[in-house]
């Protein structure tokens, strides 16, 4: 999980880079998009935390699910 986690901040901070301007939002809709069959249930999980999904949230839950 940590691999893809790096590749996606890795591509973020590219758009970043060319002065793509990037919501939090956004970031954290695309990532959930990403993930694999098996995290459906904690896709979700974040669906149904809140309105405004930011990227912290996504990572922090990833993370936890992993240890």
């Amino acid at each position: 999980m940590q691999v893809h986690i790096n590749k996606f901040w890795m591509i973020a901070d590219q758009l970043t880079n060319i002065n793509h301007q990037i919501f939090n939002e956004d970031l954290a809709f695309t990532f959930k998009k990403n993930l694999p069959p098996s995290l459906h249930a904690l896709v979700v999980s974040l669906n149904a935390h809140t309105n405004q999904l930011f990227m912290e949230l996504v990572y922090a839950h990833l993370l936890q699910k992993e240890i």
